[in-house]
């Protein structure tokens, strides 16, 4: 009977194992997208009454929410960084106090690997990853049930969260666009061309135009880093454009949205054939009631 009281608060448990680094110690575990959509929230950067800042995110961006919730719904899902979790925050960056809505840490026999209680109810703010996380919110029920990986730090007062935040993504670095594009389309070789999405077509046919020699922009195509060892052998004031501004030209060619036909054809279900193909896009423009992409 003791033994139900002291677990009744309790929704889940889960394993965790402990990170010490110089800003204090964490616990890297996995959650499902149900569970973290329902045991926290996330805290805009407001000013309050007295002038004060508090919260440390973005407003969300709803077409944004909607263009990840089509990543989820796609094949090629993935989300192997973490999101960020302040566990035993309320969504005004108050500690919570009350044990019975407090999340437990417990020992196990192995070294740095723990046993989290978590309480039913609210009681973590999201640092980092509010996107990914709340665009499940614009998926279907059994997509909710996917696993996340969260790095979970306990009781981080309002300003270190903040500085998590903002040391984040103040240091990222965004990638070439030029290579992003490549590396994008590196695997067309491997996958039947008729399923390749407008931007796989589109670096395809940028390849095919900058490499072969009776193309009339043989070795005129601006390459990414990733080329630099052939960029060595060409001439570059011979160049005219990026690898970018190729595969976004062609691509208007091809798609009105390139971004909902990749989405598409990287769908798990299709209504009309187990694998999409280039074909079912004019399916789609034809009765978009069918398929729900937003």
């Amino acid at each position: 009977m003791l033994l139900e009281e002291r677990y009744k608060f309790y929704m889940i448990r889960i394993s965790a194992i402990k990170v010490s680094q110089p800003l204090g110690d964490f616990y890297v575990a996995k959650l499902t997208a149900r569970h973290l959509l329902e045991i926290s929230t996330s805290s805009v950067a407001r000013y309050n009454e007295e002038g004060k800042i508090i919260g440390n995110q973005r407003p969300l961006n709803i077409p944004r929410l909607k263009l990840i919730a089509n990543f989820i719904k796609s094949s090629e899902m993935s989300f192997p960084t973490s999101i960020l979790i302040a566990a035993n925050v309320d969504s005004e960056g108050h500690i919570i106090e009350e044990s019975s809505k407090r999340w437990n840490i417990k020992e196990t026999d192995i070294p740095d690997c723990f046993i989290i209680e978590i309480p039913d109810g609210v009681s973590s703010i999201i640092i980092d990853g509010q996107h990914r996380l709340n665009a499940f919110s614009y998926t279907q029920d059994e997509y909710k049930d996917i696993e996340l990986v969260c790095s979970i730090f306990f009781d981080l007062p309002n300003p270190y969260q903040a500085y998590l935040f903002a040391t984040i993504n103040g240091n990222q670095k965004r990638v070439d666009k030029s290579l992003a594009l490549e590396l994008f389309g590196y695997d067309v070789e491997d996958k039947p061309a008729n399923t390749w999405s407008p931007e796989k077509l589109a670096v395809y046919l940028t390849r095919k135009f900058n490499f072969r020699t009776d193309s009339p922009l043989y070795q005129k195509i601006k390459l990414a880093p990733l080329y630099s060892n052939i960029e060595q052998s060409v001439d570059k004031r011979k160049w005219l454009l990026s690898t970018a501004a190729m595969v976004e030209g062609i691509m208007l060619l091809i798609s009105s949205n390139p971004q909902m036909d990749r989405d598409f054809l990287a769908m798990r279900h299709s209504i009309w054939s187990k694998s999409n193909t280039r074909s079912d896009l004019k399916k789609l423009r034809d009765d978009k009631k069918q398929i729900t992409l937003f």
